[in-house]
């Protein structure tokens, strides 16, 4: 395991909170016309929000493509997909 902070990771308002601690504060970003690129900076928080669980997805899957069993391949792409799920939907 790296030395980020354990997730579960949420976001709240502007902000990543994980293992009770400020992870970091998001920037509200504009265009050429002062436009906030609100959707974009939304996917981006929830992206980086999953981080832990993305990383642990990716090493459940080196795992199981490194193993010789089918049911272990299956459950690791299960969990990858629900991963990148969440993250497309937002939560």
């Amino acid at each position: 395991m790296s030395n980020f902070t354990p997730g579960p990771w949420e976001k709240k308002g502007n902000t990543i909170f994980g293992n009770g601690r400020r992870i970091c504060d998001l920037l509200i970003l504009y265009d050429d016309d002062w436009q906030p690129w609100a959707e974009e900076q939304e996917a981006n928080a929830h992206l980086i929000a999953a981080a832990p669980e993305l990383y642990e997805a990716a090493q459940e899957m080196i795992t199981a493509l490194n193993g010789t069993y089918l049911d272990d391949k299956r459950r690791a792409k299960e969990h990858l997909e629900q991963v990148l799920a969440k993250v497309e939907k937002g939560e």
